[in-house]
């Protein structure tokens, strides 16, 4: 059993235009759920940051229905089946259509239109995905990645290498792609999932490992 890093080499690849109808959509979402905190709460910080920490969103009639990405002109014919932009994770229908197949209700799709700045729109359809199902997976007894708040109960763990990260068998098995609890910007995926993204040759995923999985724990 595998388990990867996945998203590590392109997760800052792309940025988005932060225009109005996307901030202020996101904004208004974080007040309905109660995230307020989350509303500048670093300088360039986006709303959209809301499905980069773990949340479910139950507002989802808020969500923008366009994203505006500063994507260069040499990089739209790679459609990529994953694309991370502003921190945010896009697919197209066909790795939706997986996810939804073999982890059905886990996580969150919504119809994105992705417009460029000259106003043409990708000719791919792409969905924002959501992944706020959060596992506390890494056997810390194993693991020599670097733990902050080791004696507090909301201890966490920041990433170094694959090898530096131990998973509990019990924790991970029968699951294809979550985020870490302890270290909820990092997503990690199955290596059923990153076999069957290369086989597919859906571009994107960008996996680093594989880590080590303890089948004792």
């Amino acid at each position: 059993m595998e388990v990867w890093y996945c998203g590590k080499d392109n997760i800052s690849r792309y940025r988005l235009l932060m225009n109005n109808d996307w901030s202020d959509g996101f904004v208004k979402l974080a007040h309905a759920q109660g995230y307020d905190q989350f509303q500048h709460k670093r300088p360039g910080y986006s709303p959209s940051a809301l499905l980069f920490e773990g949340y479910e969103v139950n507002h989802p009639y808020l969500i923008p229905s366009i994203a505006k990405p500063r994507w260069p002109k040499t990089a739209r014919k790679r459609n990529p089946a994953f694309m991370w932009v502003a921190s945010t994770l896009f697919v197209i229908d066909e790795v939706r259509d997986f996810f939804e197949t073999v982890e059905p209700g886990t996580h969150q799709f919504f119809p994105m239109k992705i417009q460029f700045p000259d106003g043409t729109e990708s000719p791919v359809n792409y969905n924002l995905m959501n992944i706020h199902t959060q596992i506390d997976a890494l056997d810390r007894s194993q693991s020599t990645a670097k733990i902050y708040r080791p004696e507090q109960e909301n201890w966490a763990w920041s990433w170094g290498v694959p090898r530096s990260c131990v998973f509990k068998e019990s924790a991970v098995k029968g699951r294809y792609l979550w985020r870490e609890k302890r270290s909820l910007n990092k997503l990690f995926g199955s290596g059923e999932l990153v076999e069957e993204m290369r086989k597919r040759k859906c571009a994107g995923l960008d996996p680093v490992g594989p880590c080590v999985v303890n089948p004792n724990s």
